[in-house]
């Protein structure tokens, strides 16, 4: 009943002041309100688009509706990521595990990030996170075991790389070759 009370609540507000509930961006307790999904929308067009600051903004402006909005955060982090804004990236990327622990892509792509910056070991505890989380993700294991033959782990990163062969991912064979033997 408190959810049908919100519900009805939202479409009062939307029917006698769209304006306003445009700008407080009305919301029932489940989640984004349609204008933030419209607004997301949009940033994954303009992000497809590789208009990313336009993207960017959109992101926001669906989290400024709906501050929770997880898929928001993940996606502005990697529009961020491909305008090199590293460091912005990683604060959408910490937002994102924060309201989800469980999202696999933001702390490999996290990882990613804080490789660029020079973070590897923060790198490897991303990348061993979203192992422990999706175990099947070679891609999770190829770029942890980079990271440990740039520090110096050979024989661990190259039993990553194995994994990430065994797993299929298709430029490990190589990486194998080139580095392990």
């Amino acid at each position: 009943m408190l959810a049908y009370n919100s519900i009805m609540a939202c479409r009062i507000i939307l029917s006698t002041l769209i304006l306003y509930a445009v700008l407080i961006g009305c919301t029932s307790n489940d989640g984004p309100s349609e204008k933030a999904k419209e607004y997301f929308k949009k940033g994954i067009e303009k992000s497809q688009q590789q208009q990313q600051q336009q993207a960017i903004d959109y992101f926001s402006k669906a989290i400024e509706l709906y501050p929770d909005f997880i898929n928001a955060h993940y996606n502005r982090g990697i529009s961020k990521l491909n305008l090199q804004k590293t460091e912005e990236a990683i604060k959408d990327f910490d937002k994102t595990v924060a309201l989800d622990s469980k999202h696999v892509f933001a702390y490999f792509s996290r990882g990613i990030a804080k490789k660029i910056l020079g973070d590897h070991q923060g790198a490897i505890a991303d990348y061993t996170k979203t192992i422990e989380l999706k175990p099947d993700y070679a891609a999770a294991y190829n770029n942890r075991g980079l990271e440990k033959i740039n520090l110096g782990k050979k024989n661990d990163g190259c039993l990553d790389l194995t994994s990430a062969s065994d797993l299929g991912f298709e430029n490990a064979k190589e990486l194998l070759n080139e580095l392990c033997n």
